[in-house]
């Protein structure tokens, strides 16, 4: 629970980047229990792809929450790694934005990947039980019933 109060502080206070890379430490952390717990020891010094790889290979990650959480490794990762200035820039011309409304967009597509996981939640029998969140639309990145034991 303090990883999500830790986020909602971050996002208060206009610290984009680390909700990025916190969301970033919650979906790998937790992919990694997961993993662990249906038996995968390994999974405790597994590198994220091979995480997201063997949970999507279970059954434990649908398609699009696995390009949902390769995208947020792909955010933090731009931000805890040196990148060309070049990309930002790009960016900053693409969408015609600044850098500060790049990183709150960042900050919102990380937290709806992390919030995909835990909205939706393998239940004991390996049936997903729902979580209710209170904005319905904000469960579009993984629909109900993608995670699977």
């Amino acid at each position: 629970m303090v990883c999500f109060h830790e986020i909602r502080r971050c996002y208060i206070d206009g610290s984009y980047a680390a909700v990025v890379l916190l969301c970033q430490a919650f979906v790998e952390r937790e992919l990694a229990a997961q993993l662990y717990a249906a038996g995968w020891e390994d999974a405790k010094n597994a590198p994220f792809e091979e995480l997201l790889e063997r949970a999507h290979h279970w059954g434990m990650v649908s398609e699009p929450a696995r390009r949902s959480y390769r995208e947020l490794a792909s955010l933090g990762n731009s931000l805890a790694h040196f990148r060309s200035p070049i990309k930002m820039i790009e960016r900053v011309v693409d969408q015609e934005a600044t850098v500060p409304e790049l990183l709150a967009g960042d900050a919102r597509r990380a937290i709806e990947a992390m919030a995909s996981m835990v909205w939706t939640v393998p239940s004991a029998e390996g049936i997903c039980s729902e979580v209710r969140s209170p904005d319905p639309a904000a469960r579009d990145a993984v629909e109900p019933g993608d995670l699977r034991e």
